[in-house]
């Protein structure tokens, strides 16, 4: 599941980020295009990854994470945040088929549209960061050896 949500995470990423993404890299263009029909899928299926992430690992056991392995600690934390953030933002057209929120909804969406761009690329990074650790390719006490 946690590639599953390192795979969403940068693909929200990718969408969140695709104004600064497309005026670095014009080629892009196309590879967020094709992602952008599914951007209410992708924010939904973020959104439901990070906050089952957020239960299974729990609020006391990411805190401890963060004081025994920072990065690894802080690569979580900031997956779930940025999943979450972001996963809401896009997935807030989707409410609208459920009822009555989402006034509100749409309306705590736009205030966090100045930050997409940020949230975007902490995603991006985190979402590589969690496939790189879950594949062990990075070790979550990596740093704490420095």
């Amino acid at each position: 599941m946690e590639y599953l949500f390192g795979m969403l995470l940068i693909m929200a990423g990718l969408l969140g980020a695709s104004a600064l993404i497309v005026a670095k890299k014009p080629d892009a263009a196309q590879i967020i295009e094709k992602l952008t029909p599914f951007q209410a899928l992708i924010g939904a299926g973020t959104l439901v990854l990070a906050l089952i992430e957020f239960v299974r690992i729990g609020p006391k056991a990411l805190i401890e994470l963060m004081r025994v392995w920072p990065f690894f600690g802080a690569t979580w934390f900031g997956a779930i945040i940025s999943g979450a953030i972001l996963g809401f933002m896009f997935a807030v057209p989707l409410m609208g088929r459920l009822g009555a929120g989402q006034q509100k909804a749409a309306e705590l969406s736009a205030k966090l549209a100045p930050w997409q761009l940020l949230i975007g690329l902490v995603a991006i990074v985190a979402g590589l960061m969690v496939i790189l650790f879950q594949t062990g390719i990075i070790k979550p006490s990596f740093m704490s050896n420095m």
